[in-house]
């Protein structure tokens, strides 16, 4: 489903090694954020999960289980562009 609001959230590099297996990841990533209205369906091949939550469900969530490395580094950089879709966004 394409989302019905997209636009363009800057970039980011960051240069990360991964404390569990020693391996780094340099990345150079174009940021988009977006509003999707109804059910998504990610390439389970490139997906495991997905959960819709706002920033609090998204702080309980990383306080429960691990996350990739880099992921505070995108989440900071996108998180002015969320707040951006609205109050109802939760951001």
């Amino acid at each position: 489903m394409a989302p019905a609001l997209m636009r363009a959230a800057g970039t980011v590099s960051y240069h990360h090694t991964d404390p569990v297996s020693g391996l780094v990841e340099r990345e150079f990533n174009h940021l988009f954020v977006g509003v999707v209205r109804g059910r998504t369906r990610p390439d389970p091949e490139e997906v495991a999960e997905t959960a819709f939550v706002d920033a609090a469900g998204l702080e309980r969530l990383r306080a429960a289980a691990a996350f990739s490395v880099w992921f505070p580094t995108v989440l900071d950089a996108v998180r002015p562009y969320l707040r951006e879709l609205g109050p109802g966004a939760g951001w």
